[in-house]
């Protein structure tokens, strides 16, 4: 179509002598884009906090925690003639989150129940070691693919997590990924993002072994060996959503660190 504010807009994409009808027929033809902030967004979170906790005895003590929680939201609008903002689970999302974390003195050496009657080299040998550890889990954060065409039921989308792998992390069956069938111009229904369908969740165990000896009255030494994502576990970074992508519906990256094993040695006087 011709072009009515050509010239007058020099250095934008209307500074052509022709423009698509689409813009032309938009409330302010004149704009490529508004962006308006207002204060009609909110957010609301539950949640359910559980602590259990077994205080040091007999050489052993343990703690954890879970929570399980639903953040929503609603500070975007769908669409632009929309009155309210989208009621949507929020990106920072995590259903789940369990924490542990414990602490096992060795029944070895002096006072102990194995080796009580060593002493000297011994029993400084023996005694004074430890196992430390630190546990989490938490859910992955939910996923959203834009202005999509979806032919089939979206409940479809998720995979079972024993389905999942960094080449299928869901269902792309359903998808129109054909550029051209994209959609702009449309009405959306879909919400921004599904809450039963997400990215890789965390899970670390960070362990440590500790020799706590006593040198003499006023030197003690501690001994420390600590492996961080002891079992060496991926935790992928999230699949790639945009479905005309030739990556879409993978994972093409990790992140977190692999096994990373460090010792270090404290003396206290």
């Amino acid at each position: 179509m011709s072009n009515p504010f050509y010239p007058l807009l020099p250095g934008t994409s209307l500074a052509t002598s022709t423009v698509a009808l689409s813009q032309l027929l938009l409330p302010y033809p004149q704009f490529t884009g508004l962006t308006i902030v207002t204060n009609a967004g909110f957010n609301w979170y539950h949640s359910l906090q559980t602590q259990v906790q077994r205080r040091m005895a007999k050489g052993f003590t343990i703690m954890g925690s879970w929570t399980w929680s639903k953040d929503m939201e609603a500070i975007q609008f769908l669409n632009a003639g929309d009155l309210r903002p989208s009621r949507v689970i929020s990106p920072n999302d995590r259903t789940n989150r369990v924490a542990i974390n414990g602490i096992y003195e060795l029944p070895f050496g002096p006072g102990r129940t194995f080796g009580a009657g060593h002493t000297g080299l011994v029993g400084r040998l023996i005694g004074g070691w430890q196992i430390e550890s630190i546990y989490q889990h938490q859910t992955g954060d939910p996923l959203g693919f834009g202005n999509f065409i979806f032919n089939g039921n979206p409940n479809t989308i998720a995979l079972p997590i024993g389905q999942r792998t960094p080449q299928a992390w869901f269902n792309t069956a359903g998808f129109d990924r054909n550029v051209a069938d994209q959609l702009v111009d449309n009405v959306i229904y879909e919400p921004l993002r599904f809450s039963g369908i997400r990215a890789d969740g965390i899970s670390y165990l960070d362990l440590s072994v500790v020799k706590k000896t006593k040198l003499t009255e006023r030197f003690s030494a501690d001994i420390r060996a600590e492996a961080f994502n002891s079992p060496n576990h991926t935790v992928f970074l999230d699949p790639t959503t945009t479905p005309t992508s030739a990556a879409f519906g993978q994972v093409t990256t990790s992140m977190n660190y692999p096994r990373t094993i460090q010792f270090g040695l404290v003396v206290r006087f």
